[in-house]
């Protein structure tokens, strides 16, 4: 079982096998804690929904299993709620308390196009280890800006458009991609060899653009 026991302005997040040893270490903070105790929660799971607690709730990591108190870890104690493996901030780390000071700009930063590179040069922390704080949808949606930054910028690419939809590509690779049409079919409809493929009518979009 995960608990959550608040003491002063501080929460613990723990994991104890059963409700019995939970009591007997419940005991142990009410006799060594200078603070009234409070069990604020408590819900079943083993070491690793621990983990991905403590881990969700990183920006408030203090020391150890210790915590800032935060009305949010409250209100999860009292009312669970799924968690999107998505925004686990992972691992949490005694030694990256660098990084706990500082996730809140760090994101910030990454979420407005800032590189991991500079983000580094900030903070004097290596991107490795930035990286493994990096939500992963959020590093996704970033990888995928720059996979579409680097196809605008290649010399390669030669934007088209569909005239039926309206919609325009980057290349008639990404065309294809998204459509789930064979990149032949396209070309051959682009080249004049065919009117339209899926009822799809295509042109290169310099062509359009100087058409209209």
């Amino acid at each position: 079982m995960v608990y959550f026991v608040k003491a002063g302005d501080y929460i613990k997040i723990g994991y104890s096998k059963n409700e019995k040893a939970f009591k007997t270490r419940l005991s142990s903070y009410k006799t060594s804690c200078p603070f009234e105790v409070e069990v604020l929660g408590t819900l079943e799971g083993g070491v690793e929904e621990e983990r991905n607690i403590m881990n969700y709730f990183i920006k408030f990591h203090t020391r150890g299993e210790w915590f800032n108190y935060d009305k949010s870890i409250e209100n999860f104690a009292k009312n669970p709620y799924d968690i999107p493996k998505s925004n686990y901030l992972k691992p949490l780390n005694k030694t990256n308390k660098k990084v706990d000071e500082n996730i809140d700009e760090i994101l910030k930063l990454y979420k407005e196009g800032v590189s991991l590179r500079v983000i580094e040069e900030i903070f004097k922390i290596s991107r490795k280890r930035l990286t493994r704080y990096i939500p992963d949808d959020l590093r996704r949606a970033k990888n995928e800006w720059f996979r579409l930054r680097r196809q605008e910028t290649n010399p390669k690419n030669i934007p088209i458009i569909c005239i039926t939809t309206g919609e325009r590509y980057i290349s008639t690779s990404e065309a294809s991609r998204i459509l789930g049409i064979s990149r032949g079919c396209i070309s051959r409809v682009l080249r004049g060899e065919r009117k339209h493929t899926r009822q799809l009518v295509f042109m290169y979009l310099k062509d359009f653009l100087e058409k209209e």
